[in-house]
This record gives structure tokens, C-alpha cells and sequence, in this order.
């Protein structure tokens, strides 16, 4: 059973695509880290008892985060993913908001908000899917049972 995981979107205006690269930077990634106090957070969410080290936070996070541009605009989509629809937000809306900080060209377009309903899995796109294979897999499996009370030549 996979566990049930948020998604938030933050956009901002970023005039040209070289921003995609500040939002993804090492060292933008390490201001929102410790912004969030984030070493601490996730050393609890694991188990650790010190801080995580910078690196391990950092992957993490660029695990959690993807940003893109929208094509045909000057906007970026900021994305994080988490198990709190909560934290996700949070992660969305720092990192939009370091990049601010660090350019000026760069603004808020619209902050990311807590999502209400969890983005994976899919719960009534894999109940549709399950219902749609168990009706062919009955309908054939009905089929050859037929067959064989029958027999494949015709005769009983």
C-alpha cells in the first residue's frame, strides 16, 4: 500500500529560463533548508538524533521538488511533494520566495496552498482500473469455462 502523498504548486514570473537553474541551486536549496529548519525536521522524521548533514537534506529535497517552466509563458511551476499537505506548501512557497530574494526580476505569482486531497496514489483512477481488468478477466475466464463444459470442438 503506497502511503498517501501531497502536492503543492507555488508559480512565479521569472523572465527568462536561466531561472530554472536558481531554483534548483545547491546553494538556494540550502537557504530554504535552514529557513525551514529542515536538518532538524527530517532528523526526527527518520530517526536520527543530530541534525541530517546538508547533503543528505539537499537530495532530499531535490527529490521532493520539481520545477518547470510553462511553456508559452514567462511563468515557473515550483512543485513539492510530502505526506503533509501542510509541509508541502510551506516547501513550495520558501523556495519561491529565496529565489525573490536572490532576483529581483523574479516575483510571486500565485503561493502554493495546501492541498486537500492527496495527488498519489490515485485512488478512484486505480479503482476504475481494477474494476475494468476484473471484469475481463471474469468475462474470459466465464468464456473458457464454457468452452470446457462445452467442449472446443462442438461436442458435448
Amino acid at each position: 500500500m503506497m502511503p498517501e502523498t501531497y502536492r503543492a504548486t507555488a508559480r512565479v514570473v521569472a523572465p527568462d529560463a536561466a531561472h530554472l537553474r536558481l531554483f534548483q541551486s545547491a546553494d538556494l536549496l540550502k537557504e530554504v533548508s535552514q529557513q525551514l529548519n529542515l536538518p532538524e525536521k527530517l532528523a526526527a522524521r527518520y530517526g536520527d538524533s543530530k541534525p541530517l548533514e546538508n547533503g543528505r537534506v539537499e537530495d532530499i529535497m531535490r527529490r521532493s521538488v520539481q520545477v518547470q517552466r510553462v511553456s508559452g509563458t514567462d511563468l515557473v511551476e515550483i512543485s513539492a511533494y510530502s505526506r503533509s499537505p501542510v509541509e508541502c506548501s510551506e516547501w513550495a512557497n520558501e523556495i519561491g520566495e529565496a529565489g525573490v530574494r536572490r532576483d529581483r526580476s523574479v516575483r510571486i505569482a500565485e503561493r502554493a496552498m495546501p492541498p486537500l486531497r492527496p495527488s498519489r496514489p490515485n485512488k478512484p483512477l486505480n479503482l476504475a482500473l481494477g474494476a475494468a481488468v476484473g471484469l475481463f478477466l471474469g468475462t474470459m475466464a466465464g468464456g473458457v469455462g464454457a468452452k470446457l463444459a462445452v467442449g472446443f470442438d462442438g461436442r458435448q
